[in-house]
């Protein structure tokens, strides 16, 4: 995958091959501080296919992450911050 720069807090990422019916697969990433030691990072599909972006995330983001994520929820990592503050627990 090729990284960019995508704004004052984010990171773009575009797979090298030519990818599925949509074109290339492109993930998108913001990166908000919460806390001093804590980090929220919002990934969402910039580009290519619904199907692609599904196993990325579940084959190589969520391993890759597998020892630092409190949750590994489908639910957008905003929401997942706000309930895991609620309950006062990590998923």
């Amino acid at each position: 995958m090729r990284v960019t720069k995508s704004g004052a807090r984010g990171v773009r990422f575009e797979g090298a091959e030519r990818g599925g019916p949509k074109g290339r697969l492109a993930v998108a990433a913001d990166i908000f501080s919460v806390a001093p030691s804590v980090l929220v990072v919002d990934v969402k599909r910039d580009g290519g296919d619904t199907l692609g972006y599904r196993s990325f995330c579940s084959d190589e983001l969520r391993p890759a992450l597998k020892d630092i994520i409190w949750a590994a929820d489908p639910a957008p990592a905003a929401v997942v911050c706000r309930r895991a503050a609620a309950h006062c627990s990590v998923s």
